[in-house]
Order: C-alpha cells, then sequence, then structure tokens
C-alpha cells in the first residue's frame, strides 16, 4: 500500500521473495504443458510487472527489470525456441523503458509522496536526464563491487556444492529428459539471462539473483528425482 508520509511507505515485496516468486512464475510457464505456455507467460509475466512496476503496489522496480526480462526471454523461448543477443537487448531495453514510464506515472499521480524510483524520476526536470543515468550507473557498479566483498565470496563458497553435484551429472541428465522439449533448455537460460538482471538492477542483487538460481536449480533437481521415481515404479 502506500502512505501520505514517504518514510511510513510501505514498499511490498523485497528482493527476497521476489526472485522466489518470478523464478517460481517463470518455472511453472515452462513445466506447463505446451499448449497453455503462450497464454501463461503474457498473463503472469504482466501480473507481475504491474505488481512489481506500480509504486503503491510494490515499488520494485528491479524486480521490475528482472521480471520483464526473464519473461521476454521467456517469451521468445516458448514461441520459437530460441533467442540471440539481439532480442537480449531488445528485451532489456524495452524493460529499462518500461520501468522508467512506471515510474514517471508513480510521479505525476503520488508526487512527492512517490516511490523512491518516481522522485528520483520528478528531478529530470530540475537536474536533467544525466542525474537518473548517474543513480542507475552507481547502483550496477555497487553490485559489481560486491562481488569482491566477503559477502559474495561466501554465497559462491556456499553454492560450490551445487556446482559440483550440477556438472557431475545433474546437466547431462537434465538436457537428456528435456531434449524432446527444446523450449524448456531455452526457457532456464532465460531465467539464468533474469537472474543476471536482478543482479545488475537490485539493491541486493546478489541475494536475489542467488534465490532466483537456487530455487530454478531445486525445481529441476525435484524433476529428475520424479522422474526416478517413476522409473522404479515400473
Amino acid at each position: 500500500g502506500a502512505y501520505q508520509i514517504t518514510a511510513m511507505r510501505f514498499y511490498g515485496i523485497g528482493n527476497e521473495y521476489a526472485g522466489i516468486i518470478i523464478s517460481m512464475a517463470a518455472c511453472f510457464c515452462l513445466f506447463a504443458p505446451q499448449r497453455l505456455r503462450l497464454k501463461l507467460v503474457p498473463i503472469l509475466g504482466g501480473l507481475l510487472v504491474v505488481t512489481f512496476g506500480i509504486g503503491s503496489f510494490g515499488a520494485n522496480y528491479g524486480a521490475a527489470v528482472a521480471t520483464a526480462v526473464t519473461f521476454g526471454l521467456l517469451w521468445f523461448s516458448v514461441k520459437r525456441s530460441s533467442f540471440g543477443l539481439r532480442h537480449v537487448a531488445l528485451v532489456l531495453v524495452a524493460a529499462v523503458a518500461l520501468v522508467f514510464a512506471f515510474a514517471l506515472a508513480d510521479y505525476k499521480i503520488a508526487g512527492s509522496a512517490a516511490s523512491h524510483a518516481g522522485r528520483a524520476t520528478g528531478l529530470i526536470q530540475k537536474v536533467g536526464a544525466e542525474y537518473v543515468f548517474a543513480l542507475v550507473s552507481r547502483k550496477v557498479l555497487l553490485n559489481l563491487k560486491h562481488l569482491t566483498g566477503k559477502h559474495a565470496f561466501w554465497v559462491f563458497a556456499s553454492f560450490a556444492p551445487f556446482l559440483a553435484l550440477w556438472f557431475w551429472g545433474v546437466q547431462d541428465k537434465v538436457m537428456s529428459q528435456f531434449k524432446a522439449d527444446r523450449a524448456i533448455v531455452t526457457g532456464l537460460k532465460a531465467i539464468m539471462i533474469g537472474s543476471v538482471a536482478a543482479f545488475m538492477f537490485n539493491d541486493s542483487g546478489l541475494v536475489m539473483a542467488s534465490i532466483m538460481v537456487c530455487m530454478t536449480f531445486l525445481v529441476l533437481v525435484y524433476s529428475l528425482l520424479g522422474k526416478w521415481e517413476d522409473k522404479c515404479r515400473e
């Protein structure tokens, strides 16, 4: 919700929960029947972008960018089972433009009680567009700097067992299981690229990106266990 006093605003869903929601919604679309995927991707993606992007709902603009990138590439995955660098660049530009439009609308509606991004967008009229560009650039550079910190070290250390398990045998089995459905394999790449966008554009990007990767990995492992259980029953 929103409140007249800016300091008492509730900014909705945090980055941790956003990471879970985005990755699980994307996996839900991928594992749905093929006839439903083209309907689910725009419906769920649009719902999440609006939830994260409208100031009085979520005001989590980094999550909105990550959602737009993830589901934008997911659309190419289920539509044509492939995408390239050109599609990634196109989706990223569209995501940033969409979030800017949300922030500007929030400023026009709420004024000084707008969200943080809304107020920053309103400053363009006073100090110019370079201010917002510098603000976004500092956030991206700060997240890159975090990669060399002690917190990043512990995150990478905790990922080591998962990476070992993935390259030891899980990756081959996943690719073998879904080789007949190329859209799923391509869609998993879309989620990984979306996690990179989450890392770059969120205040706690490392946390959100890690959660998106972990939740997707758990879904894949669970799918393999389900297939193994079916074979045992046979």
